[in-house]
This record gives structure tokens, sequence and C-alpha cells, in this order.
């Protein structure tokens, strides 16, 4: 029975782990981003808009309950009682940067629009968390869209 305790503090560890390494923005919530329908994903306020549903939420799952298709879903968060979602460049997924054209990037499985940073690369691994390395530069998505 005392065995118990350090397994279940150990599996708490790694779940803690893995959830902030998969949703790392937990310490920035979406509010904390100042644009309009920006949404915080890997560190960055991202662009983001109203979804279509109108629906009121209190947490980014009842944004993403019934979405179609599914994968989509994760591009979708609450923030200020809206539900809101990630603007696109192409209603495509993308599983890996390479999916992305252009000045581009690949964030919870779309493609949103990016800005390159000051930093060169020639890999992810010389970027910051959240950015992508795309033709020697490293970019971060943008985080706010102003519609004319």
């Amino acid at each position: 029975m005392g065995d118990a305790v350090p397994w279940r503090l150990l599996v708490l560890t790694i779940c803690l782990y893995w959830f902030h390494r998969f949703e790392a923005c937990q310490t920035l919530m979406h509010e904390q981003c100042t644009g309009f329908g920006s949404l915080c994903f890997q560190k960055h306020c991202v662009a983001g808009q109203l979804a279509g549903f109108g629906q009121g939420c209190r947490n980014d799952a009842q944004c993403r309950r019934n979405v179609k298709p599914g994968w989509s879903a994760l591009s979708y968060g609450c923030k200020l009682g809206q539900c809101f979602q990630l603007i696109r460049s192409t209603a495509n997924r993308c599983t890996k940067q390479s999916d992305c054209l252009g000045q581009t990037m690949c964030i919870r499985q779309a493609c949103v629009p990016a800005q390159p940073t000051e930093h060169y690369c020639r890999r992810n691994s010389v970027c910051n968390f959240g950015e992508k390395c795309v033709g020697g530069l490293c970019f971060e998505p943008v985080p706010s869209v102003t519609f004319p």
C-alpha cells in the first residue's frame, strides 16, 4: 500500500509534463492575447476569428464539441465567453511544416499566417518554442489580423 503513493505521483508528474508540453500556453490564457479573436497556443498569440456557430462557452472543450472534421477542433478555443477559431490559410489539415506554403506555419493542424522573427536558422531547434524555421528564418504566428 505504501508503494502506491510514489507511483501515483510519478503518473501525475508524467501526465502534467505531457499536458504542459502540448498545451504549454496554459500559463498564458487566451484572454491575455490582446487582439480580438487571438488565441494562445504554443506560448504565442495566434490570429483567430469568431466561430460561425455563435455558441457561448466557459472552456475550450465546449467550443470543440461537434466540430467536423474532428481534427479541426484543435484550432478552436473559448475566449471571454465566445468561441473562436484560428484563421487558416487553407482548409486542409497540416501534420508537418512542409504541408503549409508561403508565410504560413502549422499550428494545431492548421496552416496559419506567420511572420519572420529576427533569428536566422537551419532547423527548428534553433528557433524559440512555438516558432518554425522556414527558408532560413524563424517564423512565429501572426498574433492578430485587422479586417478593413
